[in-house]
């Protein structure tokens, strides 16, 4: 399966070409969302490797 990346809707500065590399990383131990009155303001996502968590934070 492909990666994508993916930013607020509309944002210009996510329509470049960086490429999100989670490769290796294929376990998601844990997914917190964090929420304002009004919607997502950030993933954090839990990655498990060689037995160790590892996290990536994608946030407004």
């Amino acid at each position: 399966m492909g990666r994508m990346r993916m930013g607020p809707l509309g944002d210009p500065s996510y329509l470049r070409e960086d490429e999100w590399d989670e490769t290796g990383r294929t376990a998601i131990s844990l997914i917190i969302v964090s929420l304002d009155n009004y919607s997502a303001t950030a993933i954090q996502f839990g990655f498990v490797e060689n037995s160790l968590t590892w996290t990536h934070l994608s946030q407004q």
